[in-house]
């Protein structure tokens, strides 16, 4: 089987969309259409091995709370990593806790991001409903031993969004990898330069 020929003046400079990686306008469409909507990689299974284990997972404006809820390898939850009274983060980094409780007003919170105490609640007369009090959910799941998360209440199943990618990488058995080296850092460019290095095989 030969192999496809792509004539050499059809590779241009002008393929790139400049736009797409300079126009700020263009990234806060990003920031308001992609990043809420899509399926991402929050932390890998073996950063939330015990219960209580969290990690702390932000993108752009949002912080989301990956937490190990119970023994099961799909007992996580995730949720933003806000209080829901005035916005208050409950954590940061990773860590362990019994509970998550807000430094502002001392809102105590479960693993699962239920309700456990409203200081004075008694003030607030009837003023708060049960579910208003608890941290708001986010989707969760799991594939390759990365735990994933999506915003969007409404979106595709996971394993729709990574077929045919997760069929084909079966072979390379991802979820029995262990991380070896961590290191973060902050790259002063658009997010496509970044992942695109990455994704580059020259």
């Amino acid at each position: 089987m030969t192999q496809p020929e792509f004539p050499v003046e059809d590779v241009r400079d002008d393929l790139i969309p400049l736009a797409d990686y300079l126009d700020p306008d263009f990234a806060a469409l990003e920031a308001r259409n992609l990043w809420p909507k899509v399926w991402q990689q929050a932390c890998r299974l073996e950063e939330i091995e015990k219960i209580g284990d969290f990690v702390v997972y932000e993108i752009m404006t949002d912080s989301i709370l990956v937490v190990r809820t119970g023994e099961g390898e799909g007992d996580i939850a995730a949720m933003h990593n806000v209080c829901p009274h005035r916005g208050t983060l409950l954590a940061r980094g990773t860590g362990s806790v019994r509970e998550f409780l807000c430094p502002f007003h001392g809102w105590r919170f479960g693993l699962g991001g239920e309700n456990l105490e409203v200081v004075d609640r008694a003030d607030w007369g009837n003023c708060l409903a049960d579910g208003d009090t608890n941290l708001t959910q986010v989707q969760i799941g799991l594939w390759g031993g990365w735990v994933w998360i999506n915003m969007d209440p409404d979106c595709q199943p996971l394993m729709e969004f990574l077929e045919p990618m997760a069929s084909r990488c079966a072979f390379h058995e991802f979820d029995k990898l262990r991380i070896a080296w961590y290191k973060t850092t902050t790259v002063e460019a658009n997010w496509k330069t970044t992942m695109e290095a990455f994704m580059e095989f020259y």
